[in-house]
């Protein structure tokens, strides 16, 4: 099974790819079939969208087209979101304009939001509300909010708080969650009825 994990953070070596990361160790140790790419948005950040990504221009191809491969290899999303001010980052928000239902489409996705503190709510709330409707993700019932982020998940021999162990399970459990929806998913995406040309966006 292939994952993508989108990191939503504008900052490099952000919290959001160390837990980033983190996932992606955690997904490969336990399942040797399974392989994950990290699109960091802090470190290769997509230009802001205009009507020329439409038009295919030369431009846009060059940069969407390896995007585009992997996402629609994919059987499963990790969308990983700081919060900005009870925002998701801008970076981010700019990034769903981009796929199409052909890309990312009633495929499972699995929100994990990240907190230097104790918010992180409204990066769930805005993702489930305003990134979905054309390219029809299918974000699964399960989500996480990982609080306090700088003092836990820093490697072995580091501090943690008395949470760590709980985040460690709780991940571990929306990550098997996110396989079981996406094998229960993959014969849905075989259906050409749901991805008719008329209907492709949502309403």
């Amino acid at each position: 099974m292939k994952y993508t994990i989108i990191c939503g953070s504008q900052r490099k070596e952000s919290q959001s790819l160390k837990v980033s990361n983190y996932i992606k160790g955690q997904i490969e140790s336990t399942d040797n079939k399974s392989s994950v790419t990290i699109l960091d948005l802090g470190a290769n950040p997509i230009p802001f969208w205009n009507e020329g990504f439409w038009e295919k221009t030369d431009y846009w191809t060059a940069i969407w087209e390896p995007i585009s491969k992997v996402l629609t290899e994919s059987s499963a999303l990790i969308i990983v979101s700081p919060e900005y001010g009870g925002m998701v980052p801008g970076v981010l928000k700019n990034f769903f304009l981009f796929p199409s239902i052909n890309e990312v489409g009633h495929k499972p996705a699995l929100i994990v939001s990240v907190s230097a503190g104790m918010g992180g709510s409204y990066p769930v709330s805005e993702l489930r509300c305003s990134s979905a409707k054309n390219n029809k993700i299918c974000y699964i019932p399960d989500h996480l909010i990982i609080r306090n982020v700088n003092s836990i998940l820093n490697g072995e021999g580091q501090e943690a708080n008395d949470s760590h162990d709980f985040y460690i399970k709780r991940i571990d459990f929306s990550l098997n969650a996110l396989a079981m929806y996406a094998k229960a998913m993959n014969p849905l995406r075989e259906n050409n009825y749901l991805f008719q040309p008329d209907f492709k966006n949502g309403m």
